[in-house]
């Protein structure tokens, strides 16, 4: 069975390969609902999804707890070597946005790290496992721990850096969408998070073989 893609930002693969990136919020958009399974007590159980209700009243997971993802980037598929993690990408559109200091131009490749010599049969595909989805909430309602967990550890405003991550990810829903090609203090896109404000579903994972 193939898995389903969730797609990142080129910068989110080395964080997510290295468990750094544990968390993953999406814009909640119209139609989408929480839902649970309980048992006879009422207590809730596993698993947790979001459901978006599509045309003709039929339904559709979108997310559910337990559900396994193939990482890509922009619709592509992400796999890597998990000895050294190196990520390979035959298709190199975006492979220079990564902070890899190895380039992949034949079918081998030697790691200077790990000293890591392959050939392309031994690459995984990045896969991560849903762990939780909590219910939707605000964009500024993200707590210091939960920025660390999205954005990384070792930086000096967390919670602003994953407001440009989020804002970068979602550009043409926002109200006042910010001019790119410019470079903006990192207040600039808290500030439009905070006249934003939308709902999104916070999401933990952890990666799977």
């Amino acid at each position: 069975m193939t898995e389903k893609l969730m797609n990142f930002l080129p910068k989110h693969i080395p964080n997510i390969i290295a468990g750094v990136k544990t968390q993953s919020r999406r814009l909640k958009k119209e139609g989408e609902i929480f839902e649970y399974y309980a048992d006879e007590k009422g207590k809730a159980i596993y698993p947790i999804e979001v459901k978006a209700v599509m045309r003709f009243k039929t339904q559709k997971i979108k997310f559910a707890v337990g559900d396994v993802r193939q990482v890509a980037v922009k619709g592509k598929p992400v796999w890597y070597c998990p000895n050294c993690n190196y990520v390979y990408k035959k298709d190199r559109d975006w492979f220079d946005l990564l902070d890899c200091i190895n380039t992949k131009e034949t079918t081998l490749h030697n790691c200077v790290n790990e000293k890591c010599f392959h050939g392309t049969d031994l690459f995984k595909p990045l896969k991560i496992k849903v762990l939780s989805i909590k219910r939707e909430e605000r964009l500024t309602s993200i707590t210091h721990a939960d920025a660390v967990a999205e954005v990384g550890e070792g930086l000096k405003y967390p919670r602003q850096v994953f407001f440009q991550e989020f804002i970068e990810c979602y550009r043409k829903p926002i109200p006042n969408p910010i001019s790119y090609g410019r470079v903006f203090p990192l207040s600039v896109f808290e500030k439009v998070a905070k006249d934003w404000d939308p709902l999104e579903w916070p999401i933990e994972f952890e990666v799977v073989e």
